[in-house]
């Protein structure tokens, strides 16, 4: 070997192991940091909306969301293809009944909500909540990536041009609403380890 091919081979070598550690060390936890960036700046303005008299900080339905928050932030880390899928398929091993307990609180206390506007508002903040946590977690896998581009890429077969933004929010939408994606236990997830 001369000096020259041994001099390509470590530098290609050098260049292979930098890029792994960026791809595999330093994108996931930016990732996480942006994510949880996002999900503070909601939370606060959720906290201002509360703070302005809209509704009370000890109402029910604020009071869920700010848990559901508190817990994508401080488990954003674990929120994984593979958790979730592991979490959808022990719910189905485990009789099939999914414990949405959380679920059926949200209900209830936004039912409970006098305002029509402000119902409005508060539901709002809960589905800017979900899709932040969504797009956390179909960017940081690449099977989720690439069933969407399938997704994308039916659905313009099937409807024809729509526009970018309209294809990935439906493709989204129906990958998260899938019987083991299901946002629910994601929102159960979260809210479950924070007490």
């Amino acid at each position: 070997m001369t000096d020259f091919q041994l001099t390509t081979v470590l530098e290609t070598l050098a260049a292979a192991v930098i890029l792994s550690f960026v791809l595999f060390r330093l994108v996931p936890i930016f990732r996480v940091d942006v994510f949880r960036q996002e999900m503070f700046e909601l939370r606060d303005q959720l906290f201002d909306y509360a703070a302005a008299g809209n509704i009370a900080f000890n109402h029910p339905a604020y009071l869920l969301l700010r848990k559901l928050m508190n817990g994508l932030i401080r488990y954003g880390h674990q929120l994984t293809l593979y958790r979730v899928v592991m979490s959808g398929l022990h719910r189905k091993i485990d009789g099939g009944r999914p414990h949405l307990k959380w679920n059926h609180e949200w209900e209830v206390a936004v039912a409970r909500i006098g305002s029509p506007q402000v119902r409005s508002k508060i539901m709002n903040y809960h589905a800017r909540t979900i899709r932040i946590a969504t797009k956390h977690l179909i960017a940081g896998s690449p099977t989720l990536i690439f069933l969407m581009a399938v997704c994308i890429f039916a659905l313009v077969a099937k409807e024809g041009y729509l526009g970018l933004r309209t294809l990935i929010r439906i493709s989204r939408d129906r990958l998260m609403n899938s019987t083991i994606l299901d946002q629910r236990y994601i929102e159960e997830d979260a809210v479950i380890y924070t007490g």
